[in-house]
């Protein structure tokens, strides 16, 4: 450990990257300490920082809580990015919350950041933020509406289930329809194949039809391979056809060619 916490002091980027990447998923205390005193070091570059707190966050430790919890509401955003990397490994209710409160952050690498944390660790979410993602459902930003969806879908609680259809269904901004459309795949309840069904052929926008081919794919209804041809043979959007291809190919049908046009 000492040889390690010498290398992070070294002068050498290279040496401290290396130094860094060892000590990731330690539980010493002393070399925890020393990769938190990286990643909020300012006289070291903003890559090196992220490198740092992306392999402090895959250590579990106390120490990580107490200093980066605090940070995630720092008014300065490559500060609250650093924070939502670090706290990564960390699953207790505090920091799971904070991640949470975080996908509301103005800044989109922190909401990013906080969403791929929270994505790492499904089962302390649905352990302890499951309520707290239910009410960003109701956020006024879609950006983080988006997360939320994603993240309930793959907790796979029965809690989440009857609100993520509502939002596919009703949600006037396409983009948080087309999360809450996946989640349902995610989510794996046979309950919203019926919305599914209907979504795939009227929804307005495409990547929610598309969306919903590749939730159907997932959740495998009698009738997946008829309403995937269907909307491979029908759609007039080159996406949407690609996506009910993929899901064809993904259960095992054949499929002569799936078109690779990009989206409208």
């Amino acid at each position: 450990m000492s040889e390690l916490l010498s290398q992070l002091k070294s002068e050498l980027e290279e040496t401290r990257r290396a130094a860094l990447e060892r000590a990731a998923g330690t539980q010493d205390e002393a070399l925890v300490r020393a990769m938190l005193a990286h990643v909020m070091n300012p006289a070291v570059s903003d890559s090196e920082r992220q490198f740092a707190a992306e392999c402090l966050a895959k250590c579990s430790h106390a120490e990580i809580e107490t200093a980066l919890l605090p940070l995630l509401k720092s008014d300065q955003a490559v500060v609250r990015t650093l924070a939502a990397i670090g706290l990564g490994g960390q699953s207790s209710s505090a920091v799971v919350v904070g991640l949470i409160q975080s996908l509301t952050d103005a800044v989109n690498t922190v909401r990013n950041w906080a969403e791929r944390s929270l994505l790492g660790q499904v089962a302390a979410v649905r352990e302890h933020g499951i309520a707290e993602l239910l009410k960003l459902l109701g956020h006024p930003v879609p950006l983080s509406r988006s997360p939320a969806a994603r993240i309930l879908g793959l907790t796979q609680d029965a809690r989440v289930l009857q609100s993520l259809i509502r939002m596919a269904e009703a949600d006037p901004e396409w983009l948080p329809r087309m999360a809450a459309v996946r989640a349902l795949g995610d989510h794996g309840s046979g309950e919203s194949v019926e919305l599914l069904r209907r979504l795939l052929t009227s929804d307005a926008k495409n990547r929610v039809r598309a969306a919903a081919a590749e939730a159907i794919g997932k959740l495998r209804p009698a009738d997946a391979e008829s309403l995937l041809r269907t909307a491979l043979e029908t759609d007039a959007d080159a996406g949407v056809q690609k996506s009910a291809g993929e899901a064809l190919r993904a259960l095992g049908f054949e499929v002569d060619e799936i078109n690779d046009g990009g989206w409208e």
